[in-house]
């Protein structure tokens, strides 16, 4: 308040009184007024008071929790990438042990059969060098940037030969995330895994052996066991997308119960921290009509004190 004349004995305590209840109210106004548009007691969590530390306890869990549906929510996208690369592999052996059913029947020559193997085998490796979003590895452990499968390490079967994971640059390690409090869960797999070294295996024996109708011949010996090994790898990957889905079901439980415990917490720190906005706003009402007053009070008390300097003069 400004422009004010003060003479007479009393008006500078008038006065004063006057200035300290205009800036209480004007604090209490804007308190509810901030109250009334945001639903919470203050901006701080001192404005809290005494709930203050409980207020705060809540909101450290939360971040916590936060953190863990963040690292779901990548596991999740990872375990997709992975069952959509499974079942595609899955699919290829499929159609291959199809073709080679009729590839080594001499009645059906499959002219076509080598490049279609060939094909395939570049088709699994693209599949298995798939990265998540961060351009990291879905297939190679821990090694995030170097893809996991390197097919000109793919060495040429022999027959009774053991199935080879040269190709493999990935990691041993196995994956895990922290899901919830106190809540780990190993995930993913390799792709040295057996299921997919059979499938390159049998693939790599397509792609480079020509059936000639000999059986007694190294060719028609590898073929057959490309067949077996074939249908090893099949049932071998339909294992690991089972996995696949028992660990998103995991994800699902632990999801439920993250969210369950948000809104637990969510309403907790409302009671600590929130106020009711209609009342907030009946508040910031009767706060202004309040200031209203109070600056009427200082206008009467300048214009009176206006009037006694004229009466002097």
């Amino acid at each position: 308040m400004n422009n004010i004349v003060s003479l007479r004995p009393g008006d500078l305590a008038r006065f004063n009184r006057l200035n300290d209840s205009y800036e209480k109210v004007s604090a209490q106004l804007e308190e509810s007024k901030l109250q009334a548009t945001t639903g919470f007691k203050g901006s701080t969590y001192k404005a809290v008071g005494e709930d203050t530390l409980s207020a705060l306890n809540i909101s450290i869990a939360k971040k916590g929790a936060v953190q863990f549906q963040e690292n779901m929510a990548l596991v999740d996208q990872r375990l997709g990438f992975a069952e959509t690369a499974v079942t595609k592999t899955i699919g290829v052996i499929e159609t291959f042990r199809s073709r080679l059913a009729g590839a080594v029947n001499p009645g059906t020559p499959d002219s076509s059969f080598q490049k279609f193997c060939q094909d395939a085998l570049k088709e699994v490796a693209q599949a298995l060098n798939v990265q998540d979003v961060g351009r990291n590895n879905i297939f190679g452990g821990n090694e995030w940037e170097t893809p996991p499968v390197d097919l000109d390490a793919l060495p040429v079967p022999i027959p009774g030969g053991a199935i080879s994971t040269n190709y493999y640059r990935g990691t041993e390690d196995t994956l895990v995330a922290q899901i919830n409090e106190g809540k780990s869960m190993d995930y993913g797999i390799r792709a040295d895994a057996s299921g997919f070294a059979k499938a390159l295996h049998a693939l790599k024996i397509g792609a480079t052996m020509t059936p000639d109708y000999d059986e007694g011949s190294a060719n028609m010996q590898l073929l057959r066991e490309a067949m077996t090994i074939g249908g090893e790898a099949t049932i071998e990957l339909s294992d690991e997308l089972a996995a696949l889905g028992t660990n998103r079901k995991t994800l699902d439980v632990e999801k439920s119960a993250i969210e369950g415990f948000m809104d637990n917490a969510n309403k907790l720190e409302q009671d600590y921290i929130g106020v009711d906005v209609t009342q907030a706003w009946i508040q910031f009402m009767a706060m202004k009509e309040q200031l209203l007053g109070i600056a009427t009070a200082f206008q009467i008390e300048n214009e009176s004190s206006k009037q006694f300097l004229t009466i002097l003069r």
